[in-house]
């Protein structure tokens, strides 16, 4: 939450140890200028509450400046609707894996 002036790209793993959405929220992605980013779970397991794991992901909406997106691991069932939105029209790459309890993949059909 601090680092308010991080550019580029960021890697954050072992989201899985996140109980809440209270730190994901003081992450602020929103107003980082990011044009990478890496979001990573364990995926060895289906997450332990669908709804929690849905949640710190919903808050953890980067800025529409994002032009790869990564997500391992993730264990809910639904990405949030932010994953595939058209206004994220710079991007480029986007790799959904290990992805094992999702019953759907989000819209990305819209995307450029």
């Amino acid at each position: 939450k601090n680092l308010s002036h991080i550019r580029g790209a960021i890697h954050i793993s072992r989201l899985e140890n996140v109980n809440g959405v209270k730190d994901a929220r003081d992450a602020n992605l929103t107003s980082k200028e990011l044009k990478e980013l890496s979001l990573e779970w364990n995926e060895s397991h289906c997450s332990r509450s669908d709804i929690v794991e849905r949640d710190v992901l919903d808050v953890m909406r980067p800025s529409k400046l994002l032009e790869r997106l990564t997500i391992y691991g993730y264990g809910s069932t639904k990405f949030p609707n932010w994953v595939g939105d058209v206004s994220f029209s710079k991007m480029v790459f986007m790799r959904l894996k290990g992805s094992k309890c999702c019953r759907s993949s989000p819209p990305l059909g819209q995307l450029h």
